[in-house]
């Protein structure tokens, strides 16, 4: 028994090198952050990368919605570099993802605030007719929430993190607008208009 306690004495800082090890990874520390200003844009789908439109008239065919959130930083996390053991040993580790939320949104629809089809009346969830281009595929609204939508976002130089929805079936009327309505998991609702545009 007291063979077993010294043993484990001795072996004890190794084990402790292994689990620490992990958190040793390449690049700057992980960003934790809270959701701030959100705000929302229509997006031109024509060319290579969706751009953000003020135009009247968008083509039925290249139609999307851009959500933006600025980011308020939270706390970040210390990296600890092993003594023991090389970081080679660590490899089998999974390093901290470059952005972190603890604020994590629950749901995400898109309601047409007009006749969207026969279908859908104003007022009525459209969310099933927007996709998120992500990782080469399309995916819908209602998996990436599932995922985290978090991972699914884009990040600029400036720390906004953004999403862009893009509309695969087009509707019946023209005149179009969308409001979109966000929940998180604490209980925070949040929700944003798009200007009218036609879609011919």
């Amino acid at each position: 028994m007291k063979l077993k306690s010294i043993l484990l004495l001795l072996v004890s800082p190794l084990l402790m090198e292994v689990l620490i090890a992990c958190c040793t990874c390449n690049g700057p520390d992980t960003y934790y952050f809270k959701y701030g200003k959100f705000s929302i844009f229509n997006i031109d789908n024509r060319g290579r990368d969706p751009l953000e439109s003020s135009e009247s008239e968008l083509a039925k065919t290249a139609y999307g919605i851009r959500l933006k959130f600025s980011t308020i930083k939270t706390f970040a996390l210390l990296q600890i570099n092993p003594h023991f053991l090389p970081a080679a040993l660590a490899m089998g580790c999974v390093c901290p993802p470059p952005y972190s939320s603890n604020e994590r949104i629950k749901s995400l629809k898109i309601i047409s605030v007009n006749d969207f089809d026969e279908s859908h009346r104003a007022g009525a969830d459209v969310s099933e007719y927007f996709k998120i281009f992500q990782y080469g595929s399309y995916a819908s609204i209602a998996t990436v929430v599932i995922d985290d939508l978090m991972y699914f976002g884009n990040f600029d130089a400036d720390k906004n993190i953004s999403w862009d929805l893009l509309l695969m079936t087009a509707p019946t009327n023209t005149e179009t607008q969308f409001q979109i309505e966000i929940e998180f998991i604490n209980g925070r609702t949040l929700k944003e208009t798009t200007s009218v545009v036609k879609l011919k």
